[in-house]
């Protein structure tokens, strides 16, 4: 889908992927509009404050999520399905309504049976009966802000940089597939600009260890490291089978360069106060 006049639109374009995927749109001088509940509260989608006009192209990244430490807790997950079905019945209303083609942003989480895996199942479907693209992201890191609900890697360095010293609540051994916000974006591009891919796992296709990644970090920060009795081995380590986004996508940033690049994100934040 290419072509000078096109104009997209980015649903969650304040989150750690629509920052990193607006970014690029700019880059690329692709026009775009943003919409996200941190713009103003006439953008919160929950609320019916959806884009009233056709664009090209729809980013359907806007999701109620956190990482394992807010899912962990039942009053989130609960809310967290409240806010992703409002959000759902207005967006894909409008895009069924203006026939709108979209990609609809879920997770390698899908196949569990839990109320994040059940929300993006949801989702699929319904972008599946519309006729949308699915992307399936497979722990996408990035400098966000830290809170109750960044991310493993985030909040590893804000520990190290601020505490010196890293807590992890498991024993370490869990593996996941780490995917850089602006290898993120890049790839996200690409499937736009290639309609024919209806349902992509967007990943590096390497597994790592939690403790493999705590070893990245302290090589680039002296922090002491410990290591807590959760063992979240049980998680089903499913390879990506619909990978066919690596014929037109390759990722450019390896973790460490990742990491490195944040380091020096969350140093400039905290001197900045």
């Amino acid at each position: 889908m290419k072509g000078d006049k096109m104009k997209v639109v980015v649903l969650g374009s304040k989150g750690l992927i629509g920052k990193a995927l607006c970014k690029k749109l700019i880059s690329l001088n692709i026009p775009f509009d943003e919409f996200d509940i941190l713009n103003n509260e006439s953008q919160d989608l929950r609320k019916g404050g959806v884009f009233d006009k056709y664009y090209d192209y729809c980013f359907f990244l806007a999701c109620d999520v956190g990482g394992i430490k807010y899912l962990e807790k039942k009053k989130n997950q609960i809310q967290m399905l409240k806010n992703n079905l409002r959000i759902y019945i207005n967006v894909f209303e409008k895009l069924e309504k203006n026939k709108i083609p979209f990609l609809f942003a879920s997770s390698q989480l899908q196949q569990q049976q839990s109320g994040y895996g059940s929300i993006k199942r949801l989702g699929e479907q319904y972008t599946k009966l519309l006729g949308g693209q699915i992307v399936r992201f497979w722990n996408v890191y990035g400098y966000e802000p830290i809170g109750e609900k960044s991310h493993v890697i985030s909040d590893f360095i804000y520990q190290a940089l601020t505490k010196n010293k890293i807590v992890c609540r498991s024993n370490g051994l869990e593996k996941r597939q780490f995917l850089y916000d602006r290898d993120c974006a890049n790839g996200l591009i690409a499937i736009m600009n290639n309609t024919n891919l209806k349902l992509v796992d967007l990943t590096v296709n390497k597994w790592i260890s939690i403790k493999e990644v705590i070893s990245l970090i302290t090589k680039q920060l002296n922090a002491k490291v410990v290591f807590g009795n959760k063992d979240y081995q049980e998680y089903k380590y499913i390879n990506p089978s619909h990978n066919e986004i690596n014929r037109i996508w390759v990722s450019h940033y390896s973790l460490e360069d990742g990491i490195k690049e944040m380091i020096g994100l969350y140093k400039e934040e905290i001197k900045n106060g």
